[in-house]
């Protein structure tokens, strides 16, 4: 499935939150790259759906998306939601026909490993403290989200700083394992850490609503722009 941006503008009042974007996704890993305000969070609701453009138009699989339409796609966002059902439920969100499959919900939660009898629970657990459930960290709720996010199998999957609550060691193990999973369908990687988007098939850079550079990593080092300076320094933090 092939997702096309012709011309895209998204105003807020009187500000161009994403501004004449003309792009176009296939199947792959994209990593979104901006400053705050950039508009990367807007532009991966227009994708999904949630909002439309003010100006242009999207098409998908060339034919023009009508206003009402959804992507199949999921978004995992690093202000994800804490369910305080069962840990069943809170994955199966994600795909309701799965809610009694147990293999495949264990499944996915081992994907970003997250055991249940390690964590304290099994899949009929109640979670959350305020209904006399299991109280989970910050990380193992983001884990949760996460298998919440892919158990559904969309064409379409937005990671929106996904590994904000996770440390540097998790967080490795956690992109090699977006990289597999991702492999059958458009992942949409949004971070400020550039280290991570390295590893995805094309970088798309946003500046005040607009792409400003796009190309793999090794295309935008050796351009020694915007991308590359921003990369040369989150690298010397961590070789200093």
């Amino acid at each position: 499935m092939e997702l096309q941006f012709k011309n895209v503008t998204k105003d807020y009042g009187n500000v161009h939150a994403v501004e004449h974007v003309t792009h176009s996704m296939g199947k792959g890993v994209y990593g979104l790259l901006g400053v705050n305000g950039a508009g990367k969070t807007t532009l991966a609701k227009i994708i999904s759906g949630l909002y439309n453009p003010t100006q242009g138009v999207v098409l998908l699989d060339n034919a023009i998306r009508s206003s009402n339409t959804l992507v199949d796609c999921s978004m995992v966002s690093q202000a994800f939601c804490k369910y305080y059902f069962t840990l069943r439920e809170n994955v199966a969100i994600g795909n309701l026909k799965q809610l009694e499959n147990d293999r495949e919900l264990l499944h996915y939660l081992g994907e970003f490993d997250f055991t249940p009898d390690e964590n304290r629970c099994s899949l009929d657990t109640q979670l959350g403290r305020e209904f006399d459930g299991v109280e989970l960290s910050i990380g193992e709720w983001q884990k949760i989200a996460l298998a919440r996010g892919f158990i559904g199998e969309n064409d379409f999957i937005i990671l929106d700083e996904p590994s904000s609550s996770l440390d540097s060691s998790t967080e490795n193990m956690m992109f090699s394992r977006f990289i597999e999973l991702l492999d059958n369908c458009t992942g949409i990687i949004i971070t400020h850490r550039l280290g991570i988007a390295a590893v995805a098939d094309r970088i798309i850079l946003l500046d005040k609503g607009q792409i400003i550079e796009d190309g793999t990593h090794d295309e935008l080092m050796k351009k020694h722009g915007f991308y590359s300076t921003l990369f040369e320094t989150q690298t010397s933090l961590y070789t200093q």
